[in-house]
């Protein structure tokens, strides 16, 4: 098969990643010829690497692996540990987390809150989810991504991260479309000027 010759852009993006001019790296697991030279740069330079795992090939257990946060929806997070009872999603975050050493899995459960472990903790975090006027779902779970990168990079505790982002996804829930509004995003607190975390 013919490759496409690499980008030198993306020769260009894993040089600054490997320079550390990112606090963080994300990817959605789309366009894998893409995001793995960017995370395999950030991995060998220590720079946090959030992955979300929408569906799962080959390639995107491969993502999961090099993750330093992986962060999916729990039928995924159960599939990737592996997990034979669909009840039992603590035991499925709790195993991904202790795969090696840095590592944080959260996994969102829409209505049923997020958990999340650490490598090294016995603690599965529980956040439930926050009661809100559900519009629209359309982006819910791009807008927690989001939510918890900036925790992350504003050094949180996983709790702390984790409830911020669920608050940032109920501010999209309750916003028709698929982009959350300001207004929205002040009613929950998520604003600079207006967080608490």
């Amino acid at each position: 098969a013919l490759h496409a010759p690499r980008p030198a852009a993306l020769d260009d993006l894993a040089g600054r990643v490997a320079a550390g001019e990112f606090s963080a790296v994300y990817t959605d697991g789309w366009q894998m010829d893409l995001a793995l030279p960017i995370v395999r740069a950030a991995v060998a330079h220590k720079v946090p690497v959030v992955v979300d795992v929408e569906e799962i090939t080959n390639e995107t257990r491969a993502l999961a692996d090099l993750a330093t946060i992986l962060i999916a929806n729990a039928p995924i997070i159960q599939a990737l540990a592996s997990s034979a009872d669909d009840g039992d999603l603590r035991s499925a975050v709790a195993s991904l987390a202790a795969l090696r050493a840095g590592r944080t899995v959260v996994a969102t459960s829409g209505p049923g809150g997020a958990y999340g472990a650490e490598h090294g903790s016995r603690e599965v975090v529980h956040v439930p989810a926050v009661k809100c006027d559900v519009r629209d779902t359309t982006g819910a779970g791009d807008s927690f991504h989001a939510g918890y990168v900036d925790a992350l990079v504003r050094g949180l505790s996983l709790r702390e991260a984790m409830t911020f982002a669920t608050h940032v996804a109920a501010a999209k829930c309750e916003t028709p479309g698929s982009a959350v509004t300001r207004a929205s995003l002040e009613l929950y607190g998520v604003l600079p000027s207006t967080c608490a975390a």
